[in-house]
């Protein structure tokens, strides 16, 4: 007879993190609680406990003369969801803005040695791409590079970048069609990707040698694109016509150049399959852009495969974006979480087609039988569980400073859950009144 299962020796537990400093750490402490139990549903009388753990640093390795603390906490007053995710991105990069211009410090690793914070010492998380996209814009606004990593910020065939190219495609083959000339050309010069002043693109019809001059060339790349590819007229375009120079000059503009060249990358794949005109081309990129799928989570499926992934546009220090599934086992010296308190958002609007759901042992696929309601509400469950295990990767990325968005209270979310909440918002509070915030500069917001 076989011998009996002898019971799993449970793994020790870590109570020491070699990673942040003590403040974020006790400060992480504070927010769970000493008997904080993280849900889930298959522990049964195993519950997943908070560890409470100490830093093995001595001392806080981060000088701010404004010293907001370890954990900043900002809640938005909107009580719109929209308007208020784009306040609680404006005050991050507000935030970012001021760390950056003024004298903070952090003890550098491996060096060891005291240098100023710079813009790749910033991480900002999301759950999604979508929210992602929000604190780029909010970053550029105020001229702050930022730069994506891992997977990037989804298929770059969904970029406004992958349009300029469709204009130029369309420029193309309505040298066939010279009816349509003059307006496609038009549209196209006003363009990123043409970069002509409105004034040059108001006397181009009363000027025959420009005219003459730019239809010299766009012949000249309608020629080569059948010859050999796309690319190869695309680049020269962008260089010989001085885009590329004057692109830069834009806090975004290696991210502009970056997407051309991948999208025109691209394209040169579909010539050598087969598609070798410009009316082809455009025809496919089209259909491609009309139907470009949002990346989530650092999972993502292309029309055009990994291939159509958008890709890491600088590598010069900027501000690093990362989804919070894709941040797992990374660190930053200082983290922010805009959108970390704002509920997820689910509904339940009607009766879903299917719930999944996983069992004791294996996966449930239900698509309408006697158990449906209990196995969609198992699978809400898990879903509000995987909420808990997102956010406690959020909160453990920061070595030396947390920021913290909250959003509008239309729901609950993860942080609400958890014990230490409303006293770390008291004590945000108070270390904000005895200190004189930035000047804001969106809607009233500063950094609580």
């Amino acid at each position: 007879p076989r011998a009996p299962a002898q019971p799993a020796t449970p793994a020790p537990r870590t109570t020491a993190n070699h990673r942040p400093d003590p403040a974020p750490t006790e400060a992480l402490n504070q927010l769970y609680g000493p008997a904080f139990q993280f849900p889930d549903s298959l522990a049964g009388d195993r519950p997943f406990d908070y560890v409470p753990v100490t830093a093995q640093a001595t001392a806080n390795r981060l000088f701010d003369p404004a010293d907001p603390g370890a954990l900043v906490i900002h809640a938005s007053v909107e009580d719109n969801r929209p308007r208020a995710a784009n306040r609680l991105a404006s005050w991050a990069a507000q935030a970012i803005a001021r760390l950056l211009s003024e004298p903070v410090e952090l003890i550098g690793r491996p060096s060891g040695q005291r240098r100023r914070l710079g813009p790749g010492d910033i991480g900002g998380l999301a759950a999604s791409h979508r929210e992602l996209r929000r604190v780029r814009r909010a970053l550029q606004a105020l001229g702050i590079a930022c730069r994506s990593s891992g997977k990037g910020l989804g298929s770059v065939l969904d970029s406004d970048e992958a349009l300029d190219v469709l204009g130029w495609l369309e420029l193309l083959e309505a040298l066939c069609h010279h009816g349509r000339l003059m307006g496609r050309l038009s549209a196209f010069l006003l363009g990123p990707l043409g970069a002509a002043t409105a004034g040059r693109v108001l006397e181009l019809p009363a000027r025959p040698a420009d005219q003459a001059a730019l239809l010299r060339k766009l012949t000249q790349a309608r020629h080569d694109l059948a010859r050999v590819g796309p690319l190869p007229g695309l680049l020269r375009w962008i260089q010989a016509e001085g885009i590329a120079a004057s692109t830069l000059r834009f806090v975004d503009g290696e991210r502009r150049l970056t997407n051309w060249r991948q999208v025109g990358a691209v394209l040169q794949r579909r010539f050598e399959e087969g598609l070798r005109s410009p009316e082809a081309l455009a025809a496919w990129l089209s259909r491609q852009i009309g139907r470009a799928p949002e990346s989530i989570d650092g999972a993502s499926a292309t029309t055009a495969s990994e291939s159509a992934l958008m890709r890491l546009e600088t590598d010069a220090p900027a501000v690093r974006l990362d989804t919070i599934h894709g941040a797992k086992g990374l660190e930053y010296p200082v983290v922010f979480c805009p959108f970390t308190g704002a509920p997820p958002g689910r509904s339940r609007q009607g009766t879903p087609p299917a719930a999944v759901a996983r069992l004791a042992d294996r996966w449930v696929v239900d698509l309408g039988s006697d158990r449906f309601e209990e196995i969609l509400q198992a699978a809400e469950a898990q879903e509000a569980e995987e909420d808990h295990r997102r956010l406690y990767v959020a909160l453990t990325r920061a070595r030396h400073r947390l920021y913290l968005g909250m959003g509008p209270k239309v729901g609950d979310s993860p942080l609400d859950k958890l014990p230490g909440l409303t006293g770390a918002i008291a004590r945000a509070a108070e270390r904000n009144s005895q200190t004189t915030p930035p000047r804001p500069t969106d809607g009233g917001l500063s950094p609580a």
